[in-house]
């Protein structure tokens, strides 16, 4: 493989942006995929369908699309330039998304299907000289939609295809990667980073979890991506990104869609954040007229400090996500996405707790006793990582 450094991108186009004294130059790295390679056929089987199609000028779609996208920036303090780059010019930051997660949630209602596609990528900001990641802050579009039962795999990916290439969608992920880069801190120095660390499965929850994400330990992946998306969304914190299985010492290899790659160095985490994902619970009551569903999704939290071996938090939190169908719909939810999306509403509301700390709803997610004190803790934490 080519190195980033000697080719960003395959051609050159005019900046974006005032062209301004103070402005911040970015080369345009374009797509990667982000973490193990060897993830990719379970976790991006749909961007990597596309990677090899190219736009009418040569250039990959998915980087085309990108860069499409990015002409709808307005920010005067970044000149976005698409030629080579120049690592000794002392200003030579480059920017690229980096793809964390696809999926796609198939949901029986009555003779139709509810099917919910998602894509996570992250906004990258590296130094090029140092080759050291400066900013990662994840963006993700969301698409639902009703249809027939049995959608096939080249169906799935005509959505995708919207969500990536299509620039009037909805739910187009590079319009939301624009719109996250739009109000990014990219000069920001950050003193301190956290980062998620290890994520753990209690075996009677990797009981459950369907063979692919078995694979390359992916579903780990998702779950650690999917709290740092709710994390960094609620809190605006340095995130240093989780590589299980792909980092080597404390770099990041990301691949890039046209061949080349390019290893960061990511920073070492003042803070950490380990993950323990426990048995999924499902209750079930049936009346006359009605089917009544919960769906419970449980963790252990524990964030740190190692250096200090102080702990801030060690707590047991879950979520309930309570469904009332009407008998009569033949609605049958499927209990694997249904335990995800009560998962990741855990995120989100704990993620949230951190700054407003309702007792009512820290009352209804945890037992810990000292639940507000060890929330307050983790703010002091989030306040020193921003």
């Amino acid at each position: 493989m080519r190195h980033l450094l000697l080719k960003l991108i395959l051609c050159v186009t005019p900046c974006i942006g005032m062209s301004a004294a103070s402005a911040k130059d970015l080369y345009f790295a374009g797509f990667s995929f982000a973490g193990n390679y060897s993830q990719n056929s379970q976790r991006y089987q749909y961007a990597e369908s596309l990677k090899e199609e190219k736009a009418p000028h040569g250039m990959n779609v998915l980087d085309a699309a990108l860069k499409d996208q990015l002409s709808t920036l307005d920010r005067s303090d970044i000149t976005l330039k698409y030629g080579l780059g120049d690592a000794t010019s002392g200003n030579a930051s480059a920017l690229a998304f980096a793809l964390q997660q696809e999926s796609v949630e198939d949901v029986k209602r009555g003779d139709k299907d509810v099917y919910v596609y998602r894509v996570i990528g992250d906004v990258l900001v590296f130094d090029m000289q140092t080759k050291t990641l400066l900013l990662d802050i994840p963006a993700m579009a969301q698409y639902q939609d009703v249809g027939a039962p049995g959608r096939t795999s080249d169906e799935h990916k005509n959505v995708f295809r919207h969500m990536y290439l299509d620039k009037t969608f909805g739910a187009n992920v590079f319009a939301e990667w624009v719109r996250r880069l739009k109000d990014a801190p990219v000069g920001k120095t950050y003193t301190s980073y956290m980062k998620v660390r290890n994520v753990t499965i209690a075996p009677e929850a990797e009981a459950v979890i369907p063979t692919d994400l078995k694979q390359n330990d992916a579903y780990q992946t998702e779950v650690a991506q999917a709290f740092e998306y709710s994390l960094a969304s609620a809190q605006n914190v340095g995130l240093v990104p989780y590589t299980k299985g792909q980092a080597i010492g404390q770099s990041m290899v990301a691949r890039f869609a046209n061949g080349d790659s390019f290893t960061l160095s990511l920073p070492e985490p003042d803070f950490v954040i380990d993950i323990r994902v426990r048995a999924f619970r499902k209750a079930q009551v049936q009346t006359n007229a009605t089917e009544q569903f919960v769906f419970g999704a449980f963790i252990t939290l524990d964030v740190e400090q190692p250096q200090l071996q102080t702990k801030y938090v060690n707590a047991d939190f879950k979520n309930l996500n309570y469904v009332v169908l009407d008998r009569s719909e033949g609605f049958t939810p499927n209990d694997w996405d249904a335990y995800q999306t009560s998962l990741r509403r855990l995120f989100i509301v704990l993620a949230q707790q951190i700054s407003k700390r309702d007792s009512k709803t820290l009352a209804e997610m945890t037992k810990a006793p000292d639940i507000d004190k060890q929330m307050t803790a983790f703010k002091g934490v989030v306040d020193k990582c921003m």
